[in-house]
């Protein structure tokens, strides 16, 4: 496990909450747009899913005197922005699934497998502590097991999405440029 401050955990939950509330908004206005009466399903399914991971962050934030949710709730690095922005600018289905389904998923989904080999509990419930030994592994933390929830959820999300992509546009899987936004700096982890 890798110990972070509780400063350091607030500001990487206050980042995932803000990129699911951002990806249910971008997502979930697409709907009404999207021609495709399959796409518009799934896309509205997905989008309530985002929205309800951004809940499941905020509620774990630590709180402290000096640790409000609103002075931690916001995108960790400026590229993060930029690459929501270019998500939220596509015009076309095949264009919107692939930045979604292709890009946006599985980078949150890496970064939440990043965070689940290393999510401390700062939320006061006790979790029990290490054996240095290596022999028995304390249980998980709250967190953690949040961590791990968020991603079983993207998972079937990401194999929801592929599979329709699959059905609509056969073998052409679209990326929608997004991988070249991404960048030298990585994707939307924390």
């Amino acid at each position: 496990m890798v110990w972070r401050s509780i400063d350091e955990s607030a500001r990487r939950l206050g980042h995932y909450c803000w990129v699911e509330q951002r990806l249910f908004e971008i997502i979930g206005g697409w709907v009404p747009t999207v021609a495709e009466p399959e796409a518009q399903l799934l896309l509205r399914s997905h989008s309530f899913r985002h929205g309800w991971y951004a809940r499941v962050w905020e509620e774990r934030l630590p709180r402290t005197s000096r640790l409000e949710p609103g002075r931690v709730i916001g995108p960790a690095r400026s590229g993060v922005v930029g690459i929501l922005e270019a998500l939220s600018a596509l015009e076309t289905t095949p264009d919107r699934l692939g930045g979604v389904y292709e890009v946006v998923v599985p980078e949150m989904l890496a970064a939440y497998e990043e965070e689940a080999s290393g999510a401390p509990d700062h939320t006061g419930a006790a979790s029990g502590p290490a054996d240095p030994g290596g022999a028995t592994a304390a249980p998980a933390s709250p967190l953690d097991r949040w961590v791990r929830v968020v991603g079983r959820e993207l998972r079937t999300e990401l194999s929801e999405g592929r599979e329709l992509i699959g059905l609509l546009f056969g073998a052409a899987r679209p990326t929608a440029g997004l991988k070249l936004v991404l960048g030298p700096e990585g994707g939307l982890g924390a």
